[in-house]
């Protein structure tokens, strides 16, 4: 398991950048720890009771095997409870019934959970892995958000 020690000079600016400012892009690299730096902001961030939920919407595969999993592997960010929640309408919703730091959706289902939550929306901060899938102001993913 890596310590928070381990993670690279540019991560721990990445965190600090996000967690300064209120809207980021990170434009990393592919391998280059984009999603350990954005979970170390979401741990950081819950820490100080900035936020107490952060929705990550990412591709279907991403949503189900990549940011739950990137947790496990380092000390800081172990204890994040998450929620995947994809799947019928019936499991999505059964997921966001149950506490959790982190709730991650896939894409696809965006305008969904908007509308499930209309005025409701209970999560502080969203994190969109993969934005290209976000880029037209006038698709109704984009519009939901």
């Amino acid at each position: 398991m890596r310590t928070r020690a381990e993670l690279r000079h540019y991560q721990v600016r990445t965190s600090a950048f996000q967690i300064e400012q209120e809207r980021t892009l990170c434009a990393l690299k592919m391998g280059m720890g984009k999603t350990a730096s954005t979970l170390t902001t979401i741990h950081d961030l819950i820490d100080a009771c900035v936020i107490t939920k952060a929705l990550v919407i990412a591709p279907l595969r991403v949503a189900n095997s990549v940011w739950a999993q990137e947790a496990k592997e380092w000390e800081h960010l172990k204890d994040l409870k998450f929620k995947i929640c994809t799947g019928t309408e019936q499991k999505r919703l059964a997921a966001l019934h149950h506490d959790a730091d982190v709730y991650v959706i896939n894409r696809e289902n965006v305008v969904w959970l908007v509308k499930h939550y209309r005025d409701k929306f209970p999560f502080q901060m969203v994190v969109i892995d993969e934005s290209s899938s976000f880029k037209s102001d006038k698709s109704k993913r984009v519009k939901a958000l």
